[in-house]
């Protein structure tokens, strides 16, 4: 079997897994659901200065759905 690795631009650039991961611990501090996640990081100033996402003007939608 063989293998394709060709790379591709094709897609939504990916997420830092770094800020993913910090996603995950103010969901889990917080109790929050996807979309009170997702509010609060674009509601919360605190929240993007921990995400490093204080000087971007875009923040993560839909938030890894499993």
């Amino acid at each position: 079997m063989e293998i394709n690795n060709t790379n591709s631009n094709a897609g939504a650039k990916q997420y830092d897994v770094v800020m993913m991961f910090k996603v995950m611990v103010l969901r889990q501090y917080y109790n929050l659901s996807y979309e009170q996640t997702e509010y609060q990081i674009i509601d919360r100033s605190s929240f993007k200065k921990f995400l490093g996402l204080a000087a971007l003007f875009c923040t993560p939608t839909l938030l890894c759905k499993q």
